[in-house]
């Protein structure tokens, strides 16, 4: 199991994981339900250390030589046999009717979901330096949308034209299984990166807003955002209804 693996099947134990490059074992029992009371589980009872190892005949005969040499040497510390190749079910994030892919670290503003404004996703006051916020427009009837990528274009020159946002700038497109525009603004100390987004009946916009002074600091971030919108999965089922 690796840390998410532990988490999905330890769920009401909380695990304190041992930081990169320190000594010791890979992860203590912190609190909540021990590891050994839950159902079949062969986690030893009393045990409070562990170590991950691949599960493997070979990887479970080095337990005990890094038990000498790492300086792990502690009684009570089991192995726990984990499978890198093993499937990991994805985590999401819903946005009423739409969901994207939970990155660690970003989290949504509940607060601002229920009073209606648009969806927003932070990576909190401590890491994060902007917002990903969006808005959703679900086909309702009539004829299919079905938008192309320079009808999405057109649209991103209508956001910054209605908002006074200067020029469009690193322009990029994308065709299946969703459509996407997407396009850069710098106003008023502010950048800006906008993508529409389509699946031929519903539409997204999709903002991403951080100071430009800390663009250079929230490169990872806007990467991520990147990653973020390209997951996005309209979850309304659409029917024509003329």
């Amino acid at each position: 199991m690796l840390p998410r693996q532990l988490r999905d099947r330890f769920p009401d134990t909380t695990f304190r994981m041992r930081p990169q490059g320190e000594p010791g074992q890979d992860v203590e029992v912190a609190g909540g339900i021990h590891p050994s009371a839950y159902p079949g589980s062969t986690w030893p009872a009393g045990i409070n250390f562990a170590d991950f190892k691949p599960a493997s005949r070979g990887g479970q005969k080095t337990f005990k030589p890094d038990q000498r040499n790492n300086g792990k040497i502690r009684r009570t510390c089991c192995p726990i046999p984990c499978d890198r190749k093993a499937p990991v079910k994805e985590r999401r994030i819903e946005l009423g009717g739409a969901s994207v892919k939970a990155i660690a670290g970003w989290v949504e503003i509940e607060e601002e979901a229920d009073a209606g404004h648009p969806f927003t996703l932070t990576k909190g006051e401590a890491a994060g330096v902007g917002s990903l916020q969006f808005t959703l427009a679900f086909y309702e009837k009539g004829e299919q949308p079905d938008p192309s990528v320079g009808d999405l274009i057109e649209m991103l020159n209508e956001f910054g034209n209605s908002r006074r946002l200067g020029v469009l700038e690193g322009v990029a497109t994308d065709r299946g299984p969703l459509i996407l525009a997407a396009g850069s603004f710098r106003s008023a100390g502010d950048f800006i990166r906008a993508w529409y987004v389509s699946d031929g009946w519903h539409f997204a916009l999709v903002t991403y807003v951080c100071g430009v002074d800390n663009l250079r600091v929230g490169e990872e971030e806007l990467r991520e955002s990147e990653e973020i919108v390209r997951s996005l999965r309209f979850d309304q089922q659409a029917s024509v209804r003329p």
